[in-house]
């Protein structure tokens, strides 16, 4: 299970591996284990995870409505508001102080254009390998979970990010894939069996898992 710990202000990149680490030394997960630390991570602040998810839901909406503009404003939102789960979780896991928003965190410069833009190449990859043959969108979808984190926590390059997730979630592709069939099989039994009122954890928990799986995977041990 993921254990919260405590960190300073001097916390360096020394606490993260390197993916050509991790693909040396090989690696696995159980994605049951996996699911529950996401749950754990969503117990300690079920207010605002469902706030935020609420909020999420709502400018989605509201941007679906608008032809044209609301697309392309929806490509500059999305991406930094996604990221607004991994920033609260990584507190959480920490032990820090935050606030509800710290969930804005991605429209901080220092990550905003890198989220963007990575949000839109990843996208374009995963729809042409899509259109070219299903099989290679999916494997690039699936090859691509934990470019989001790579970026903000390891590889600060939109780039170095994308082929970091591409080779460590290759090197451990199986567990990788029964994550995502047991989040999306969970996520619609939840949400079938609540009339929808499930979403509300769904939604966050899903984000979560593959944040709980990056760090079950890239964070070294404590010894």
């Amino acid at each position: 299970m993921i254990i919260l710990d405590q960190t300073d202000d001097n916390q360096t990149n020394s606490e993260w591996k390197d993916p050509e680490e991790v693909i040396l030394e090989g690696y696995s997960f159980n994605a049951t284990e996996i699911i529950g630390d996401a749950i754990n991570i969503f117990k300690k602040d079920v207010g605002n995870f469902v706030l935020f998810t609420l909020l999420l839901m709502g400018i989605g909406l509201v941007l679906g409505l608008i032809p044209i503009i609301g697309q392309a404003a929806s490509i500059v939102i999305n991406p930094p508001l996604a990221a607004g789960m991994i920033f609260v979780a990584e507190k959480i896991r920490k032990g820090e102080p935050y606030t509800f928003n710290t969930f804005f965190d991605g429209f901080n410069s220092k990550y905003f254009g890198n989220l963007i833009v990575l949000s839109i190449i990843t996208t374009a990859f995963i729809v042409i390998g899509t259109i070219l043959c299903i099989l290679p969108g999916i494997f690039l979808a699936i090859s691509y979970s934990i470019a989001v984190p790579m970026m903000l926590f390891i590889k600060s390059e939109f780039w170095d990010a994308m082929e970091g997730s591409r080779k460590v979630v290759f090197a451990g592709f199986g567990s990788w894939f029964a994550l995502i069939l047991l989040v999306v099989l969970g996520s619609l039994v939840a949400t079938l069996i609540t009339c929808g009122l499930g979403l509300f954890a769904v939604i966050p928990i899903a984000y979560l898992s593959f944040y709980a799986a990056f760090l079950r995977v890239m964070k070294r041990k404590v010894v």
